[in-house]
């Protein structure tokens, strides 16, 4: 019997004696706990590997994370090594691997799997003195790993010839989408890309910054020593290997569609929008068509469908049942790796809010619908041959017409019906110089709620925050939210509902104020707090999912490029002064069922100048509709003017 399992087995006798066991007894059970950490830390030990990158660009500076050495994990006794993405994130200009035995080389990059978060490196063992080939580790079961089991994290960072060592249990499995084994043992830079194993020293998985809700290469990396960790199961990383050694890089499958609504637990997986030029497209589904199973697996919700689709590949073959209308139909189609990068289609007129028709409030000045001579109170009835009664239907229209081909519209003024033909054209940056008020609504009828000031409080969380609701507020109209993220140190109060007030009560807004656990400084991790504090707004007011905004000042400016960038089903605009993309966020690519709008400032101060130069242009590139606001001399907040200014962008951000 091997060590490490005669350990093993004592440990399970000493368990179950133990509760009758004296002081010694329970002595001795913490003597072969250790003792079996430690057997396995010698047994998996060594293949595990310390990776330092050189030349990269440091792209995580808040919350305590910064660049440095790494884990990698031998996957291929002829110098194969799997390890995170988080150290190749700064794209980085040298890498270097120690071995074991404290041999170092320069080790290439062979593949990346942008899906899981994974790099694979190769070293080559014939200029490395004394090292024929590596030990490669066993992996573990997929099947048999289960919440409740030991897991221990090794990673090689810190000098010594013993790898560091964290231990916990497995949390659950299936995580992230599927793709990742949870555990709460401490992970952080020190362990990515390490192993992390069960008590028999079989692998579990690669440890990596995976997170639910984005996939870049830093994400999870604000949860780090949170208790909360990922890995990815070994014998999914073993089953990609062959590809990955060719040099092919895996990205994750996509199929080119929206769902219809914003809660996917509750909400069936129904075709919001098809965009042309994908599998999707290709294969004939269509918008309306609901998805009731894939891949033989049914599919209740939009959150079941993510759970199957999520872990697989461009490349990979995926079998549709949908209900369209009374029939049932199959489709096959194969996932592609990327789309071409979205560009919203335009119509040009903002809509009246609470109607049960399309109805123009305002023509947008030079856009299609103003060449083609249509008017405010203008009734919008089809968009092409689909028949739109409100937004969401007459945005799923555009995006399946897209911008390369006309459209004709069916329009109805008083008694004329037109069908004005038009060619789309992208949304617009300028802000419009008037926005009509929005109608006023009835009375509203029987209800008791809070309006002025609020006090707001989450019981896991540390932070404060408070809201401003117009004195004029009716729940039968939709409001938009102001999500205003202080600057450090700046938590007048009342100076800030003061700004906002009349505006709320103009705009049909609601003001949204959290506050740093820390009055000088924000953490990248309190956007989880911002995000449940609109929720729980949301529990007691009718929001308007379109014009809900994340606006920030300096430190505040960052975090609201994290609300916005972190959580795209939730904040439809993000509104900057003088700040910079915080280092570890990441632009992605343009979703037409998470729109984001920009509004951002340039100021005269050259590396203000030269920062805003480079947000523009990051998301100019995916194809986001960016308005800049020059401020002239910088490091300043709005004046009273430039704030209406402000408020009549969010004021059109239901345009279509």
């Amino acid at each position: 019997m091997k060590p490490y399992h005669l350990i093993l087995r004592c440990l399970v006798v000493s368990l179950l004696g133990l509760c009758c066991a004296s002081t010694g007894l329970s002595q001795g059970l913490a003597e072969l706990q250790e003792e079996a950490i430690r057997a396995v830390a010698a047994k998996v030990g060594p293949s595990v590997v310390r990776i330092e990158t050189v030349g990269a660009v440091e792209v995580v500076e808040q919350g305590g994370v910064t660049p440095g050495p790494s884990t990698g994990l031998v996957v291929g006794e002829d110098g194969y090594i799997i390890t995170s993405s988080f150290p190749f994130a700064g794209k980085p200009a040298q890498v270097l691997v120690e071995l074991p035995g404290g041999a170092r080389s320069a080790a290439e990059v062979i593949s990346r799997d942008d899906s899981r978060q994974l790099v694979l490196l190769k070293v080559d063992l014939s200029k490395v003195d004394g090292v024929d080939k590596l030990q490669v580790a066993e992996a573990a079961p997929a099947a048999e790993v289960l919440p409740g089991g030991w897991a221990i994290a090794l990673g090689r960072t810190f000098p010594g010839d013993q790898p560091n060592v964290s231990v916990g249990i497995v949390s659950a499995v299936n995580r992230v989408w599927g793709k990742a084994v949870q555990t709460d043992a401490k992970i952080s830079p020190a362990n990515y890309g390490g192993p992390l194993v069960d008590i028999q020293g079989h692998v579990i998985g690669v440890l990596a910054p995976l997170s639910p809700t984005a996939t870049t290469a830093t994400e999870g990396a604000q949860w780090y020593d949170s208790g909360i960790g990922f890995a990815v199961p070994l014998e999914t990383i073993n089953k990609m290997l062959p590809l990955m050694k060719q040099g092919e890089d895996l990205k994750s499958g996509v199929m080119g569609i929206t769902l219809r609504g914003k809660d996917q637990f509750a909400e069936a997986a129904v075709v919001g929008s098809v965009r042309p030029n994908t599998p999707a497209d290709a294969a004939g589904l269509k918008a309306g068509d609901e998805i009731i199973e894939i891949n033989g697996k049914q599919v209740n919700n939009q959150a079941q469908l993510k759970h199957v689709v999520s872990p697989l590949y461009a490349g990979d073959p995926v079998k549709l049942l949908v209900k369209r209308g009374k029939e049932q139909i199959e489709i096959e189609m194969e996932l592609a790796g990327e789309l071409q990068p979205f560009r919203m289609p335009f119509l040009g007129f903002l809509p009246q809010r609470g109607t049960e028709k399309l109805i123009a409030r305002a023509i947008w000045p030079d856009s299609p619908a103003d060449k083609a001579d249509l008017q405010a109170g203008d009734v919008i009835e089809k968009i092409g041959d689909r028949a739109v009664a409100n937004r969401t239907e007459a945005i799923e229209a555009l995006i399946a017409n897209g911008l390369e081909k006309p459209v004709q519209l069916t329009v109805v003024r008083g008694e004329q019906q037109l069908t004005p033909e038009l060619t789309l054209a992208s949304l617009p940056t300028e802000i419009l110089a008037e926005v009509p008020p929005a109608p006023e609504a009835g009375e509203a009828v029987g209800e008791d709620i809070e309006r002025g000031e609020l006090e707001l409080k989450i019981a896991e969380f540390k932070n404060e925050g408070y809201a401003y609701v117009p004195e004029n507020y009716r729940p039968d109209v939709p409001h938009g939210v102001v999500i205003w993220l202080h600057a450090p140190g700046d938590v007048d109060r009342e100076t800030v509902i003061q700004r906002w007030k009349a505006i709320c009560e103009q705009r049909h807004l609601i003001l949204l104020a959290p506050l740093a656990r820390e009055e000088n400084e924000w953490a990248p991790d309190e956007v989880d707090f911002v995000r449940r504090l609109l929720e729980r707004l949301r529990e007691g007011y009718s929001l308007d999912d379109t014009r809900i905004v994340a606006h920030g000042y300096q430190g505040g400016g960052a975090m609201a490029y994290l609300m916005a960038l972190n959580h795209r089903d939730a904040v439809s605009g993000v509104a900057v002064v003088d700040a910079g993309l915080p280092a570890e966020a990441t632009v992605p690519p343009n979703d037409p069922a998470a729109q984001l709008a920009v509004w951002m400032t340039k100021s005269a101060d050259r590396l203000a100048a030269a920062r805003g130069g480079v947000m523009q242009k990051a998301f100019e590139a995916e194809n986001y509709p960016v308005t800049l606001v020059d401020l002239g001399a910088g490091g300043r907040y709005l004046t009273a003017e430039e704030l209406q200014e402000l408020a009549r962008w969010i004021d059109s951000l239901d345009r279509i």
